[in-house]
């Protein structure tokens, strides 16, 4: 099947081979793929938990299959030719602290330590504005089940699990000087403690129709 595929099209720089790490691959197969890439295909062999790949599941469940469709389709638009680099994490934030600017409040020391790309980032703080605007219309009576839909909207990952606890993660932001525990997150993309990623953020103001999501925390999970 490969190979047909292959033959198919114009020639083998025309060509890219993911290999994923979440079964063995056949020799035959894998000798398939070599003679491929020594005849310049793209072959890529990423490793669980690196990036977007996600780890390797005790099950084939729904959460897998969505992280494994998402990471796919990140690797082929990455190759597609013609295809613009990908916006940095630094930028989509700088984009997402303008374009939010009234639901979010992004400090110019926000921490940012992440394997994602900017793209995706930004969709979840697109994520979060959305979020932020229905809890000021009084409309978020269940936010983890909201979050988990808007997630799934903007970046194919639904995730359930929203919470609100003491979680020792603090910003002081630089604007104003004060101090704020980060009681609000959600994971991302979820794991060994190093690969976890997840969003930091404390809900501020006095009345609910002026509330604002103040984001301390992007990535790695503290």
């Amino acid at each position: 099947m490969v190979e047909s595929a292959a033959d198919s099209a114009d020639g083998p720089t025309n060509v890219m081979v993911i290999v994923l790490p979440y079964a063995a691959c056949p020799p035959e197969l894998a000798g398939t793929i070599t003679a491929l890439e020594e005849l310049g295909t793209t072959v890529s062999r990423p490793r669980p938990g690196e990036g977007r790949w996600p780890s390797r599941p005790p099950t084939i469940d729904g959460r897998f299959q969505f992280a494994l469709r998402d990471a796919l389709l990140a690797a082929i638009d990455a190759w597609l030719p013609g295809e613009p680099t990908p916006e940095s994490v630094e930028e989509a934030v700088a984009r997402a602290r303008t374009d939010f600017a009234g639901t979010l409040h992004i400090p110019s020391n926000v921490t940012i330590e992440t394997s994602l790309d900017g793209p995706f980032w930004y969709g979840v703080l697109h994520a979060l504005h959305d979020l932020c605007e229905l809890e000021r219309r009084g409309d978020a009576a269940n936010k983890r089940d909201l979050l988990r839909d808007l997630l799934n909207n903007h970046v194919r990952a639904p995730k359930r699990t929203y919470k609100v606890a003491d979680t020792g993660v603090f910003i002081t932001d630089a604007a104003t000087g004060e101090r704020h525990h980060l009681r609000e997150r959600v994971h991302i993309v979820e794991g060994k403690p190093a690969e976890t990623e997840s969003v930091y953020w404390i809900t501020v103001g006095e009345v609910r129709a002026s509330y604002r999501y103040l984001i301390g925390q992007i990535g790695r999970h503290a």
